[in-house]
């Protein structure tokens, strides 16, 4: 990533996260998080490295545009995911919940 320009940068970006969309829309969760870590490594070295002064206003006014959709994106990808999420915690709270009473009162595993 070194020396990427910003806009290739942003480009990047864009298309991991339609495919981070993508995936949550296939319930392949595993590819979610792959993708979520290289968008975030991406993103801190956009951060670091960031558009030069010397950007055309054409780029600059791509990498709004980029940047809003990958935003949207996001959003996407968070309103999609939420359920899978909070079932997910039922779920560990759940059994965190049993084997509280299983420690209490011992598993009736023998019947």
């Amino acid at each position: 990533m070194p020396g990427k320009p910003a806009p290739v940068g942003y480009q990047e970006m864009h298309i991991l996260s339609a495919h981070m969309l993508a995936a949550v829309e296939r319930n392949d969760w595993d590819r979610v998080i792959e993708l979520e870590n290289q968008i975030a490594a991406l993103r801190d070295h956009l951060i670091a490295h960031p558009v030069p002064v010397t950007a055309s206003e054409e780029e600059i006014a791509e990498q709004r545009r980029l940047i809003r959709q990958i935003i949207l994106d996001h959003e996407s990808v968070r309103h999609q995911a939420q359920p899978k999420l909070e079932e997910t915690r039922q779920q560990l709270g759940t059994a965190a919940n049993q084997r509280r009473v299983d420690q209490a009162y011992g598993s009736n595993d023998d019947d």
